[in-house]
């Protein structure tokens, strides 16, 4: 679960990795939330609103950013003295014969040349493993350790927003004050390495059934 709080106000966005995340990081009126033990005590008083993406095309934008831009992306951390790589994509490395000690240039480069549909072949093996790829109805619930018990509290939603639905983000935009022409990470260009085949399909319908399923996305 990834919180954003509209400034000053008592209204909530609920969303996950690869679902905006980056544009709603760079909004004025939105600061990002971690849910505290005395908040949750006034839970009934909060405005919370969830935005999905359908899953096709979430984890597609994930292996174009995390894989296909690999070696953009070493760039930025070095030089932000990050590391070299993504936590996201080391899960992987076990199975494209990648050894985290080797040169992190050769690294992004083996990462870049991973074919899509072998990246799906390997996502049902760490799908769980990062908040970038697990299932975005997981984050409908907020999850707390208390006392040393773990809680899952069901949040109730003013409205649950598609991505790809036009009135949905003007809704969103209006109800955020959001600038949504602000946007970052896009992949769009790496479209045509993208290549779907019947197994692909059927790997991400089993993995995220319920993501088609309580959000309304067609398998």
């Amino acid at each position: 679960m990834i919180i954003f709080k509209k400034k000053n106000q008592n209204l909530y966005l609920i969303t996950n990795y690869k679902v905006m995340y980056s544009t709603f990081n760079c909004q004025e009126t939105l600061t990002a939330f971690w849910p505290t033990k005395r908040w949750l005590l006034n839970l009934l008083y909060y405005k919370f609103y969830f935005i999905s993406r359908n899953p096709y095309d979430r984890i597609a934008s994930f292996y174009k950013n995390k894989f296909l831009q690999a070696e953009q992306s070493r760039k930025w951390l070095e030089a932000n003295k990050m590391g070299s790589y993504e936590k996201c994509v080391s899960h992987f490395f076990p199975y494209i014969d990648i050894d985290p000690l080797q040169d992190s240039k050769e690294i992004s480069h083996k990462l870049m040349e991973v074919e899509f549909q072998d990246f799906i072949s390997v996502l049902p093996e760490v799908y769980m493993m990062d908040r970038h790829m697990t299932p975005q109805y997981l984050a409908k619930k907020i999850k707390l350790k208390i006392f040393g018990f773990n809680f899952s509290i069901p949040l109730k939603f003013k409205s649950c927003l598609k991505m790809e639905n036009s009135q949905d983000l003007t809704d969103l935009k209006n109800i955020f004050e959001l600038d949504l022409s602000i946007n970052v990470n896009s992949t769009k260009s790496l479209e045509d390495k993208v290549l779907w085949d019947e197994k692909s399909y059927s790997i991400i319908k089993t993995l995220y059934s319920q993501d088609f399923k309580q959000f309304g996305y067609n398998y």
